[in-house]
């Protein structure tokens, strides 16, 4: 396995704290949400990712979690891996995601056949576009008409 060291030399995209306790942020391309992404095999990946399967455990069908709850960091310290569950969990504890009571989800489909868009329906519940839309759609909430 590859050390710390091997992996980061001569970057300057990784901003390092002293001590493992500090997040080591991901200075370069970052996506939306703002996760580090870089180039890998022909495709953008994303960093934590990297460095988990590099420096913790085989990552395959796995969600790799920031302990910090700041998507940048890169910290091995910081990550750990888990299920898609654990992720979601994680993030509704923060307050990252809304969840979305029985009610909102039939008001969400009502108000967009109605012709409210899906951007306005995420401000008012303070969720994503994406949420809103894989309620719309059937995605999420199978069970609700």
């Amino acid at each position: 396995m590859r050390s710390l060291r091997e992996i980061f030399a001569n970057t300057n995209r990784v901003v390092r704290n002293p001590g493992l306790g500090e997040c080591w942020e991901w200075k370069g391309y970052r996506h939306r949400q703002g996760y580090g992404t870089t180039p890998y095999r022909a495709q953008m990946v994303y960093v934590h990712r990297i460095i988990a399967s590099l420096l913790i455990a085989p990552i395959d069908g796995k969600c790799v979690r920031h302990i910090c709850d700041n998507p940048p960091c890169c910290n091995p310290a910081h990550l750990i891996t888990g299920t898609q569950a654990e992720n979601m969990s994680d993030l509704a504890d923060r307050g990252r995601i809304g969840i979305l009571t029985d009610e909102e989800v039939v008001s969400i489909r009502e108000a967009a056949s109605s012709g409210v868009v899906h951007a306005e329906l995420a401000r008012r519940l303070g969720v994503s576009v994406s949420a809103v839309r894989a309620v719309v759609i059937g995605r999420n909430h199978k069970h609700l008409p």
